[in-house]
């Protein structure tokens, strides 16, 4: 079984611009089915419809990190996921929320959310 270690993952916006101290994102990749049974069949049948992705990323802040200021809640971005593991996932992406948190007893940090527009390019890498 390979293992992959996850810091080897990079996330990228706008082709160049890697957004720094990046600590974790996640990527969901759906597919909405849709049932077509008949009568008479005894069992359930189902297409596949309409595929959609989005995600995550979360960060230590930094302001002056050129990839975070370009995440700005309402963006739309290309953005390349690379999690180490032999595969790049890009595509176009709105950004929905922006967030920072301040934990008295840690650091600050960034979270943004992503929801893809479009088609979602898988290569090897």
């Amino acid at each position: 079984m390979a293992v992959y270690k996850g810091y080897e993952g990079t996330v990228k916006v706008n082709t160049s611009n890697t957004v720094g101290e990046v600590t974790n994102f996640s990527l969901t990749i759906n597919t909405d089915i849709k049932e077509t049974s008949k009568l008479g069949s005894a069992w359930a049948t189902n297409v596949p419809t309409l595929s959609r992705w989005n995600g995550s990323i979360n960060a230590n802040f930094d302001p002056d990190d050129a990839g975070q200021v370009l995440l700005g809640s309402g963006d739309i971005v290309t953005l390349e996921l690379n999690a180490g593991n032999g595969m790049k996932y890009s595509g176009s992406a709105v950004i929905g929320d922006n967030g920072i948190a301040n934990d008295v007893g840690g650091i600050v940090t960034m979270s943004f959310s992503f929801t893809g527009s479009g088609e979602l390019t898988q290569t090897a890498v």
